[in-house]
């Protein structure tokens, strides 16, 4: 195939090419294409395979011209790609195409995206910050207490006969809007409220704190203006409640008996303690040098800036969107994307472009410091994961065998050893926090 190619930059990593296919391999190709479309068409009054060209050409003249369209980009692309010594990161897009005539020579443009060209900064001249956090008894108590709550009950009131912040009150719900129409969406018979949560209309919470078992009352109140109940938003309803039964949450006592029931390797809370005490000091440990990592290529790209391709942050910033709806059904998540994929996408550039970069910077890290894995790292890493799992690590990596995660785990390593030894060699802030800040509801 004759072609004549125009590579323009657009900016360091793009390329535009302008590809021309000579008229004479034009021709060829249509006549190929319509020798395979020939090969399979099916007309009255024809044999299979013998249909004559100019009968071709008035039935099936559109399928032809596609097809021939699509050999000569996918050739001559792959040619003026090769001829220019490009290397291509992500998939080349084509435009302009031009119109197929036959006579005359077929022309389009491709857009090109570059791996960028960029040199290390000083690394001993980088600042990164490595916290590190503190496992105090405040933080085991956190943990303890979360796992008490988890083991808690809920039972009926024994003590007293009102309701209090906090108790579970079984009711009968109904309500009316101001011209005295029931609202059936609002109807809710042995429904559970918990006092003080937030979950229904809080004034319904709280108009229930000092009610007895087996008493009614209404509550006149104006329905938020961003409640799901678009029709009553910002209008006045009466909620009609009658109390049947009020329970309350029981926590077990913090003692031996306790530490046994959630695992008998403990045979006191004090071994309990010191467990918790352990995966604290463990997940801090962990949390610090990620942070750490984070740190470093914070300080890499604002040490160094160079332009990234476009469509490889266009393509992380889609992955990063739909990963928290991949668990969807197919059919769901698809409509859910036509709907909210653009907006989605855009939101997640940010993140994608600092990716990018990132990753460039750790594979030029690996290739200039001669990063390797050997062994002994994955070994290593392997007997990290059963420290903090339990498991044995003989078990653990089997199990990455299997599932073919060996590559990939490999791969990360290599990664975190890349930004440990720039940690190595750049100046540290270091900082001290506590664990407590990180727990939920700190």
């Amino acid at each position: 195939m004759e072609i004549t190619t125009e590579v323009n930059e657009v900016n360091s990593v793009t390329r535009e090419i302008a590809i021309t296919v000579a008229s004479e391999d034009a021709l060829k190709i249509l006549d190929q294409a319509y020798l395979k479309i020939g090969r399979k068409a099916h007309l009255k009054g024809f044999r299979k395979g013998k249909v004559p060209r100019y009968v071709l050409e008035q039935y099936y003249k559109g399928d032809a011209e596609r097809e021939a369209i699509n050999t000569m980009v996918g050739r001559s692309l792959h040619k003026a790609i090769t001829e220019s010594d490009l290397q291509p990161i992500t998939e080349p897009s084509v435009k302009d195409l031009s119109e197929f005539i036959p006579g005359m020579d077929f022309k389009y443009v491709s857009t090109v995206e570059l791996r960028p060209v960029f040199e290390l900064p000083a690394l001993d001249a980088l600042t990164v910050t490595r916290t590190t956090y503190e496992v105090n008894e405040d933080a085991v108590e956190f943990e303890l207490n979360k796992i008490q709550e988890q083991a808690s009950s809920i039972e009926p009131v024994s003590d007293r006969d009102t309701v209090a912040q906090g108790d579970f009150v079984e009711v009968n719900l109904s309500a009316i809007d101001a011209e005295g129409n029931a609202i059936d969406s609002l109807t809710r018979p042995g429904a559970q409220l918990e006092i003080g949560k937030g979950t229904f209309f809080k004034e319904v919470e709280q108009g229930l704190v000092g009610q007895t078992a087996k008493s009614e009352h209404d509550i006149s109140l104006t329905v938020p203006e961003d409640h799901y109940l678009e029709a009553y938003r910002e209008k006045t309803i009466v909620v009609h409640v009658k109390v049947l039964e009020i329970k309350t949450k029981v926590r077990p006592e913090l003692n031996d008996d306790f530490a046994q029931d959630v695992d008998e390797k403990f045979q006191t809370i004090a071994d309990l303690r010191s467990e918790l005490q352990n995966r604290l000091e463990r997940e801090a440990l962990i949390r610090s040098e990620q942070e750490a990592r984070e740190s470093v290529i914070d300080a890499l790209i604002n040490a160094q800036e160079f332009e990234v391709p476009e469509g490889l942050v266009l393509e992380r910033a889609q992955e990063l969107a739909i990963e928290p709806f991949r668990q969807f059904p197919q059919e769901t998540l698809m409509q859910f994307w036509q709907m909210q994929g653009e907006q989605m996408t855009e939101q997640a550039k940010p993140k994608a472009l600092r990716q990018v970069r990132g990753g460039f910077f750790v594979a030029k890290l690996k290739d200039e410091l001669a990063i390797d894995i050997v062994d002994a790292d994955v070994d290593a890493h392997f007997e990290k994961l059963a420290k903090r799992t339990g498991e044995e690590a003989g078990k653990i990596k089997l199990l990455f065998n299997q599932n073919q995660q060996m590559d990939q785990l490999k791969d990360q390593l290599l990664a975190e050893k890349a930004l440990d030894t720039v940690l190595e060699k750049a100046k540290i802030v270091a900082e001290e926090k506590s664990i407590r800040e990180l727990q939920q509801g700190a």
